[in-house]
């Protein structure tokens, strides 16, 4: 994909993750990179 990444995006998705649509995950890692094949 290699496009940039906003704040504004993290933390749409942190909110998201407080919402009924993610209720039900536990534990999950979700990677917020843009497509970058760079593992930490």
């Amino acid at each position: 994909m290699k496009v940039e990444i906003s704040s504004h995006d993290v933390a749409e998705l942190a909110a998201e993750l407080c919402g009924p649509l993610f209720a039900k995950t536990t534990a999950a890692q979700i990677p917020v990179d843009g497509g970058d094949d760079r593992v930490i």
